[in-house]
């Protein structure tokens, strides 16, 4: 947690980027984004491109408290965080071909910190990763001056399918974001397909901590149909590289098939149902021989509004089994880490959710 007279010695904590030697192109960012909008926009027509791209912008400002209660066993002390997070952002015209977003973010614990955040030192208490942090949450510009394509260049969130492998996880106050470069496409008739580069993951944990960020050289494939109606496949491809080499033994390979989709098998009920499958490797320079297999299986029913009440939420109801089979791990060039270095697997079976 960062206390208060941590605070005072950093003036103007709005805009600290936080996060390794990289930023630099975060800056660079802000800059083409305020700097260099209007020239870029130049061939838009009516008015002053500048002018226009501010003048029909939005300022928002997001405020969320979360309060989280953790009982766990080999803790004589239960972990009780009261947090809050402000967000106040500026996205500039979206209407036009060039955009851009600037977000800065401010996360405080409320009261006593009865939990550990991993880095206020209160190891007594179960961990709640919610710690103290100001960062620039997200600053991209956005370019959709190409048919059927959008361009994203810069600090940004990424969620592909359900986030298993690739999210930004926003249950927790400080979400995780991504430095990249990204591109959707959806020319072909109900097909969007995805790649984005990382070279920056920004992590749950905050900027001061050790685990708060990854330095990656990553390349994320997705691709989804939606034609079929009556199931949605998406085929993935996620290449991670951790360049750093206390965690290159993570680098990882993963391809996978998902399937979701529904059925309406009465007036106003349908059946929900996803599967999917991945397999996991090692890549790059990992030193472990890594082979996981992932699988995951739902069944449900939904049923949806009446039309006397409309306004009121579809209600579903599914169960779930998931698996993870982890095959032998076999270090290469010794030594590796253990976490990573020895056959381990698990098994979840989720109970009905309403």
């Amino acid at each position: 947690m960062r206390r208060a007279s941590e605070r005072l010695l950093k003036p103007c904590p709005w805009f600290h980027l936080g996060g390794g030697g990289r930023h630099g192109a975060m800056v660079i960012l802000a800059g083409a984004l305020f700097g260099m909008l209007g020239p870029a926009l130049g061939a838009e027509p009516a008015g002053d491109p500048l002018e226009r791209a501010f003048m029909g912008g939005t300022a928002y400002v997001d405020v969320r408290f979360r309060y989280e209660h953790v009982d766990q066993a080999g803790f004589s002390k239960d972990a009780d965080a009261t947090t809050a997070r402000t967000r106040i952002g500026f996205v500039t015209d979206e209407t036009l071909a060039l955009s851009g977003r600037m977000e800065a973010e401010r996360i405080d614990h409320l009261g006593y910190q009865r939990f550990n955040s991993t880095i206020n030192r209160q190891t007594d208490f179960p961990v709640v990763v919610d710690p103290d942090e100001t960062e620039i949450n997200r600053l991209y510009l956005r370019f959709t001056g190409f048919a059927d394509t959008t361009l994203k260049g810069g600090r940004q969130r990424i969620d592909l399918d359900n986030a298993r492998f690739v999210g930004s996880v926003p249950f927790r106050q400080n979400e995780q974001t991504f430095d990249a470069v990204t591109v959707v496409n959806t020319s072909l008739p109900d097909t969007r397909l995805f790649y984005g580069y990382v070279w920056h993951v920004n992590r749950v944990f905050g900027d001061r901590s050790a685990n708060g960020n990854f330095r990656v050289d990553t390349h994320l494939f997705n691709g989804s149909y939606s034609g079929l109606g009556f199931v949605k496949p998406s085929a993935y491809l996620y290449l991670l590289d951790f360049t750093d080499p206390a965690r290159e033994n993570s680098s990882t390979a993963t391809y996978g098939l998902r399937l979701t989709g529904k059925t309406a098998i009465a007036e106003g009920w349908n059946a929900l149902y996803t599967a999917e499958y991945a397999h996991q490797t090692d890549w790059a320079d990992s030193a472990v021989d890594n082979s996981h297999d992932y699988y995951t299986a739902e069944v449900g029913l939904g049923r949806s509004s009446s039309p006397r009440s409309s306004t009121s939420p579809p209600s579903s109801a599914t169960r779930s089994w998931t698996g993870m089979a982890r095959g032998p791990s076999r270090c290469r060039s010794p030594p590796c880490s253990p976490s990573t270095a020895g056959p381990t697997g698990s098994w979840q079976r989720r109970r009905p959710t309403a």
